[in-house]
C-alpha cells in the first residue's frame, strides 16, 4: 500500500471545512459555557478507550463529553488547580497531572498514587501496564499497584514525553534532549543552551519534530535541529504538535489558527482564524467517528465533520503527474501515470500495481475483461501479470473497450480498430482498422463511439462504419456517460448532450443557472443518477441526471480550501452513488455527498451492576460472570458514547442467549428483581437515530442456590452416599461370597450323599448277586464241572475286583466301564445258562483308551435289561453301545423283551433314581434328554423290545 505525496491535504479539508459551510452546524460547532462546558479555557484533550471525550478546563474541571451532555468528575479530583495533564491509558483509566499530585481515575472510583512527583508536566502510556510521568523534578515510573519509581532526575523541568515507532523514549526539557532505547538508560540525545522545547511529535517517516517555548518549530536530521522558515516569523507562534493522519503535522498556533504542514514534500497550508479568533489553540485530536476537535485558550471547544472532503496524494506526484482514471470494478479504479506507472485506488487508499515485463514496459490502458483485469501495455497485454500476446499494433494505444466477448475497441494515434480474439485457448488474435482518426479517447454506448479529443469530438457507428463530426475546435475537456445520455462538456461553452437520430447524431446544450460557473470547467463524472461537474477555481457542481431536470443544481464551493490545487483536463469518475474522484497534479481529489455520509454505530462505554451491597462495572473487553445475592434486587445502568450524533440514543436489553426480540430500555437503566438461582445472560446493544447499533454486548448474571443446594452440601450428600454405597457393595459381595461357599459346601454334601447313595445300592445289589453267583460256582463244584467252576471263579473273582475298585474311583476309563460290563453279562448269564445272548460295540472314532466317564451308571440299566427284557418264552439279546455326541458319549442298552409292561413300569428302581439324580449332578442341569427310554415296535404295533437311551458325560479327570 503507497499513501504519500500530498496526502497532508486530507487534514485541511478536515480542519478547514467550516470555511466553505459558513453556518452549517452539521460539519463546525463551538461549544462554550451555555453548552455545559465548566470553562472557555481548556489545557487539554483525551480521547478515552471507550470513545468518549475528556476536557481539562482550568482551575481543575475535569469533564467527560458522550456527544450530548458535558459531565463533570471534578468532584473525585483533590482541591488542586494547578491541573494541567491528561492520560487516557488503555486499561480505562484517566490520569490528570497537576502540582505535587498525580490523580487516577477508573471506573469512576480514584486511583490514590501517594507520592510527591513536583509539578506533573506529561504522562506516557508504555502499553506495559506501567506509566512515565514527567516532571520539573525528573521522570518516574508508575508500576501496576501504583509502585513509583525513579526512572531519571534532572536539575530542568521535563516538558514532554514521546514513545517513537521503535520503542526509543524521547524526553524534552528546557535545554535538552533525553533519549532512552528499549531496555537501557537516559543519555542526552541533544543540547542547546539558547533554546526551551515544551513539545515533540514523530511523523509517518519517522523524524522528530520539535518545538520550543518561542514558537519556533524544528526538525531532527541526524544530530541536527533544522528550523522551519514557515515559523520563524515572531508573529506566528506555534503553541502545540498534533500528529495528523496520511503523513502530516498540525501545529497550533498563539493567534494565527492551524497550520497544516505535509511531512513528505514539505507543503505548509494555514487555516485562515476567522472563526478560531485570536485564541491560543492548546491541543488538536480526532475521536473514532472521523471527527476533529480543537481546544482553545479562551475560545472554547470546537468540533469539526470533514469527512466527506478527502485529498490524496501519492509519492513523487508531482515527477510523475495523472494522466487518466480508469473503472477497474468492485467500486475500484486505476490511476495511471504519465510516466506508465499505475495505483490501485479503492476509495481510501492507494495500493502500487507490478508492472510485469522488463524496465522498459509502460502501462497504456486497464481493461476489465469478464472477471479479469487486462493491462495494456506498449510491450503486450497482460492478465493477472502473465503475458496473453505482444502488442500487434503500429501506434500507440490511448484507450481500449471491450464489446461483444472477444472483441475490442482500440483507439491509437492515429486509428480507431477492432481487435478480436479468434481462439481463446491459444489466444490467438487478429485486427481491422475502422476508421483514421486523431481522437484520444472514446466511450461506447448502443453501437455508437464517442470520440474526442481536447479540440473536437465525433460519433463512429458500430453499424454502418460511419463517422458524424460533432464538432471542430472547441475545447472539450471531457465526454461523460450519463443514465440516459452521453454529454460533452466543454471548457467555456458549458455542457452540451449528444442526441442520436436517424440522420446522425447532434450536440444540445443544457442551460443552467446563471453564475453556477463561475469558471472554465476541467473535468466531469456521472453516477448513474447525478452528474459532478469541477470546475478551474474549486466549485463542485451537481446536476441531476435525467431529462428536463438539468436546471436542478447544487453546488459546493471549494474555492477556498483547494487554493493551489490544479485540476486535470478530463480526469474524473465515479466510484460509486454519491462518491466521484478528480484529478489534480497534488493527487486525487475525492468528494462524498452528505446523502452518502458514512454514519458510525455508538460506543457502549460503561456497564454498571448495582446492589444493595455492592457496585460493580464490568470490562468492555470481554464477557463476564458477575454474581448477586439470592433474592437481592439488581440495577444495571449503561452508559454509551457517540460523538458524531447529538441525538438521543436508543438502549435495548434482552435476557437469556438467543433472544429474538430486543426489549427498549428508558434512559439506559434496568431493574432486574426476583432472579431464580441460576446463570442468566443479559445482552445490551445501543443505536442512534440513524439506524446504526452496536454488537451485542453479553454478560452472565450468577443467583447461587439456597444453602441446601449449594455445591458443598450436595457435595457432602454425594460423599455420604457413595460411601454408603461402598459398604452396601462389600456387604453384597460377602454375602455372595458367603452363599457361594455354602452352596459349595452343599453341593459337595450332595455328592458325598450321591456317593454314598451308589455305594449303598451297590452293597445292596451285591448280595443278591454274590449269592446267585456263588451258588452256581458250588453246584458245578458239586457236580464234579472242575474246568466250568474254576473258570466262573476266575471271571467272578475278577468283576469282584473290578467293582471295588471302581466304587473308590470317581472317573474310570470307558474301556474299564465296558470291561466290567463284560463280566457282569459273562457272569450273569453263567446263571441264566442259555437264557439271553449280549453284544457290546463303540464307535470307531471313540478311543476308550482315553475317554473317562463316571463309575458305574451303566450297570443299573443291564441289570434292568437282564431282570425284565430277558422273557422265558424267547432267547434274549442284550446289546450295548458307544456312540460320540459333542463332548459327551451317548450310550444305549437294548433288549428285546415286553418293554415297558404294566409290571414293569409299577416297579420303582432305586438304581434308576440315583443314576438319573447322578447326570443331572454331572451336568448341573433338569435336562429331559439325558436319560430316555424308547419302546421299539413292529410295523403293526408290536413291541419289539426297550432301548435305554444314556448321556454319559466326559470327565476331564
Amino acid at each position: 500500500m503507497v499513501i504519500g505525496g500530498s496526502d497532508g491535504l486530507r487534514i485541511i479539508f478536515f480542519l478547514m471545512l467550516y470555511i466553505q459551510c459558513m453556518g452549517q452546524s452539521l460539519h463546525f460547532k463551538n461549544f462554550q459555557l451555555s453548552d455545559g462546558l465548566p470553562s472557555s479555557y481548556i489545557l487539554d484533550l483525551e480521547i478515552g478507550p471507550d470513545g468518549s471525550l475528556w476536557i481539562l478546563s482550568q482551575g481543575g474541571q475535569l469533564t467527560k463529553y458522550d456527544g450530548r451532555s458535558f459531565r463533570s468528575f471534578t468532584d473525585l479530583l483533590p482541591n488542586n488547580p494547578s491541573f494541567r495533564s491528561l492520560l487516557a491509558a488503555p486499561s480505562g483509566a484517566i490520569y490528570i497531572g497537576g502540582d505535587s499530585v498525580l490523580v487516577g481515575l477508573s471506573q469512576q472510583k480514584q486511583i490514590t498514587l501517594p507520592y510527591d512527583f513536583g509539578q506533573v508536566t506529561d504522562v506516557l502510556d508504555l502499553t506495559d501496564e506501567s506509566i512515565l510521568v514527567a516532571s520539573d523534578q525528573g521522570i518516574y515510573r508508575v508500576n501496576e499497584g501504583s509502585e513509583v519509581q525513579v526512572d531519571f532526575s534532572d536539575s530542568t523541568s521535563i516538558n514532554k514525553l514521546l514513545k517513537t515507532s521503535d520503542g526509543t523514549v524521547l524526553a524534552v526539557s528546557d535545554h535538552r534532549v533525553f533519549e532512552r532505547q528499549s531496555g537501557g538508560r537516559w543519555h542526552v540525545m541533544l543540547s542547546y543552551p539558547n533554546a526551551t522545547y515544551i513539545d515533540l511529535v514523530e511523523d509517518s517517516n519517522g523524524s522528530i519534530w520539535i518545538l520550543a517555548r518561542d514558537g519556533s518549530l524544528y526538525v531532527l536530521r541526524g544530530q541536527e535541529l533544522v528550523p522551519q522558515p514557515d515559523f520563524s516569523d515572531e508573529e506566528i507562534k506555534a503553541t502545540i504538535l498534533k500528529l495528523g493522519d496520511l503523513g502530516s503535522l498540525l501545529v497550533g498556533t498563539e493567534r494565527h489558527g492551524i497550520y497544516v504542514i505535509n511531512t513528505i514534500d514539505g507543503i505548509t497550508k494555514k487555516l485562515t482564524p476567522d472563526r478560531l479568533g485570536n485564541n491560543r489553540i492548546v491541543d488538536l485530536l480526532y475521536d473514532d467517528w472521523g471527527q476533529g476537535w480543537i481546544a482553545t485558550y479562551g475560545g472554547g471547544l470546537i468540533q469539526f465533520n470533514a469527512a466527506n472532503y478527502t485529498m490524496y496524494g501519492v509519492d513523487d506526484m508531482n515527477g510523475r503527474g495523472i494522466d487518466k482514471i480508469v473503472e477497474n470494478g468492485n467500486s475500484n479504479s486505476v490511476i495511471i501515470y504519465r510516466d506508465g506507472s499505475a495505483d490501485l485506488f479503492d476509495g481510501y487508499y492507494f495500493e502500487k500495481i507490478q508492472i510485469p515485463g522488463d524496465r522498459s514496459t509502460r502501462i497504456w490502458d486497464v481493461v476489465q475483461w469478464g472477471s479479469h483485469s487486462l493491462m495494456v501495455t506498449n510491450n503486450g497485454w497482460y492478465r493477472e501479470g502473465e503475458l496473453l500476446f505482444e502488442n500487434v499494433f503500429p501506434d500507440r494505444i490511448w484507450q481500449v473497450i471491450p464489446f461483444n466477448n472477444n472483441q475490442f475497441l482500440v483507439l491509437s494515434d492515429q486509428a480507431l480498430y477492432q481487435l478480436m480474439v479468434e481462439d481463446a485457448d491459444t489466444l490467438k488474435v487478429d485486427f481491422k482498422k475502422l476508421c483514421s482518426t486523431t481522437h484520444r479517447e472514446m466511450i461506447l454506448e448502443d453501437q455508437k463511439v464517442h470520440l474526442w479529443s481536447n479540440q473536437g469530438s465525433s460519433v463512429y457507428s458500430m453499424h454502418d462504419s460511419s463517422i458524424t463530426t460533432l464538432t471542430r475546435n472547441m475545447e472539450i475537456q471531457q465526454v461523460v456517460k450519463g443514465r440516459r445520455s452521453v454529454y460533452v462538456i466543454s471548457r467555456n461553452e458549458g455542457i452540451y448532450e449528444v442526441i442520436i437520430n436517424a440522420e446522425g447524431a447532434e450536440l444540445k446544450k443544457r442551460n443552467v443557472r446563471e453564475n453556477v460557473f463561475v469558471s472554465p470547467l476541467v473535468a466531469a463524472a456521472s453516477d448513474k443518477e447525478h452528474l459532478w461537474i469541477m470546475d478551474v477555481q474549486g466549485r463542485l457542481i451537481r446536476m441531476v441526471d435525467s431529462v428536463g431536470r438539468h436546471n436542478d443544481v447544487i453546488t459546493h464551493d471549494f474555492t477556498e480550501d483547494l487554493d493551489g490545487v490544479r485540476f486535470l483536463p478530463g480526469v474524473a469518475m465515479s466510484l460509486e452513488k454519491g462518491h466521484v474522484v478528480f484529478g489534480t497534479q497534488e493527487g486525487i481529489f475525492k468528494y462524498t455527498s452528505s446523502g452518502t455520509e458514512v454514519s458510525m454505530a455508538p460506543r457502549l462505554s460503561s456497564v454498571g451492576i448495582f446492589t444493595s451491597s455492592d457496585t460493580t462495572y464490568l470490562s468492555m473487553d470481554e464477557s463476564p460472570i458477575v454474581t448477586v445475592d439470592p433474592g437481592d434486587p439488581v440495577q444495571l445502568k449503561f452508559e454509551a458514547v457517540d460523538l458524531q450524533s447529538n441525538d438521543a440514543l436508543v438502549y435495548e436489553w434482552s435476557m437469556e442467549k438467543g433472544a429474538s426480540e430486543w426489549n427498549s430500555l428508558q434512559q439506559g437503566s434496568l431493574e432486574l428483581a426476583g432472579l431464580s438461582p441460576g446463570r442468566h445472560s443479559v445482552s445490551v446493544r445501543v443505536g442512534n437515530s440513524r439506524g446504526n447499533y452496536t454488537s451485542a454486548y453479553s454478560f452472565t448474571l450468577q443467583v447461587p442456590p439456597p444453602w441446601w443446594r449449594r455445591p458443598w452440601v450436595l457435595g457432602l450428600a454425594l460423599g455420604i452416599f457413595l460411601i454408603g454405597m461402598y459398604y452396601l457393595y462389600r456387604w453384597r459381595v460377602h454375602r455372595a461370597i458367603h452363599l457361594s461357599q455354602q452352596k459349595a459346601q452343599a453341593l459337595e454334601t450332595q455328592n458325598e450323599l450321591l456317593r454314598l447313595e451308589q455305594s449303598a445300592l451297590q452293597l445292596q445289589m451285591n448280595p443278591h448277586f454274590l449269592f446267585n453267583a456263588l451258588q452256581s460256582i458250588q453246584h458245578s463244584i458239586v457236580t464234579g464241572e472242575k474246568d466250568s467252576a474254576r473258570r466262573d471263579l476266575q471271571r467272578f473273582s475278577k468283576l469282584m475286583r473290578s467293582m471295588l475298585e471302581q466304587s473308590r474311583q470317581k472317573s474310570i476309563l470307558l474301556e474299564e466301564e465296558m470291561e466290567g460290563l463284560k463280566l457282569y453279562l459273562e457272569t450273569e448269564r453263567m446263571l441264566r445258562p442259555d437264557r439271553f445272548d449280549f453284544g457290546i460295540d463303540i464307535d470307531p472314532d471313540l478311543d476308550p483308551s482315553f475317554v473317562k466317564i463316571p463309575p458305574m451308571l451303566i450297570q443299573p440299566f443291564v441289570e434292568n435289561a437282564i431282570k425284565h427284557g430277558v422273557s422265558n418264552d424267547r432267547k434274549g439279546l442284550i446289546s450295548v453301545s458307544f456312540q460320540p455326541r459333542g463332548h459327551q458319549v451317548s450310550c444305549t442298552v437294548s433288549d428285546n423283551g415286553p418293554g415297558l409292561g404294566k409290571k414293569v413300569s409299577q416297579h420303582k428302581s432305586a438304581g434308576l433314581d440315583v443314576t438319573r439324580s447322578r447326570l443331572k449332578s454331572y451336568f448341573n442341569t433338569d435336562r429331559n434328554d439325558l436319560l430316555t427310554f424308547e419302546e421299539r415296535k413292529d410295523g403293526e404295533g408290536k413291541v419289539q423290545g426297550l432301548t435305554v437311551h444314556i448321556l454319559v458325560p466326559v470327565l476331564d479327570e
